[in-house]
């Protein structure tokens, strides 16, 4: 009768700790990503590898945006610059283990909406320190010491060190903007037009990209925000200068993890965005 006894409390306990570790909580985030383009997959991607707990907001039923509607895509700028996560993103679309030029192209020439949400969907599945939660808003955001303190859609609020916006419109903007008496933060079209060749943050690139043949240089101060707004970076700050199109989703996914990358060494060091150490990131 003992030995019953205690084999039916060791298999209650087992289903229960089994149970807990089925339905525990992610770990705090310490980045937050918001959107539903490729930018924000990109961003929350490399945060996540960097090492820093990582939750993506997706402001819509499905994260991919314009790769995973209408009909199959055509990807015709910026050849044989196939790097990081959009490297990865077309060695998925390929289905190959390593990405060639011949892979490359086959998949840049033909990318089905389908399988494209395959691969971003199957791949934040997979990714450690990396949650996302879908179909919600941010409806506040404020400065909350050195944090920022998050509301969703769903009344929830969360803290976080530091915050990727890569809406299609820099959207958080303008929530950011209502509790300022500052204007809004300056597009990177005008800070690149007076460029300080001697600062570091003008001299280290963080992605390159192409028009045509002509390759271009963006440079980390680019995705950096100013001093009013530390810690919140846009992935799509660069869209007034012109560099920019629909059809260069290659660039926005680069400039995404360069964020993405920025925003995760905030978090890990716990240092503001101004702290930031150009050769270390």
């Amino acid at each position: 009768m003992v030995r019953v006894l205690l084999i039916v409390i060791f298999s209650f306990l087992y289903v229960n700790i089994y149970a807990q570790k089925k339905t525990k909580k992610a770990a705090k985030p310490q980045v937050l990503v918001y959107g539903h383009e490729a930018g924000a997959f990109s961003a929350a991607i490399q945060s996540a590898q960097s090492g820093v707990e990582t939750l993506l907001i997706i402001d819509s039923t499905h994260i991919g945006g314009t790769l995973i509607s209408g009909k199959n895509k055509r990807i015709s700028t910026n050849h044989h610059l196939d790097v990081g996560v959009w490297a990865f993103f077309l060695r998925g679309i390929a289905n190959v283990k390593a990405i060639s030029d011949s892979a490359s192209t086959a998949a840049k020439n033909n990318i089905s909406p389908r399988i494209a949400q395959n691969v971003f969907e199957g791949t934040l599945d997979t990714v450690q320190r990396l949650s996302f939660r879908k179909n919600l808003k941010i409806n506040a955001l404020e400065k909350s010491g050195k944090n920022w303190q998050v509301t969703l859609s769903s009344k929830d609020k969360i803290k976080v060190k530091a915050i990727v916006d890569a809406s299609l419109n820099a959207s958080l903007s303008a929530l950011i903007t209502k509790n300022e008496d500052t204007h809004p933060v300056p597009m990177a079209s005008a800070q690149l037009k007076t460029i300080q060749y001697n600062d570091p943050l003008y001299r280290t690139g963080i992605a390159v990209g192409a028009i045509e043949d002509n390759i271009f240089n963006i440079p980390l101060k680019s995705i950096l925000p100013d001093s009013n707004r530390t810690n919140y970076f846009v992935v799509n700050a660069l869209n007034d200068a012109h560099l920019l199109n629909g059809n260069d989703v290659p660039i926005t996914m680069l400039l995404a993890q360069a964020c993405g990358a920025a925003a995760a060494y905030c978090a890990f060091f716990d240092v503001s965005s101004d702290k930031i150490n150009a050769r270390t990131l």
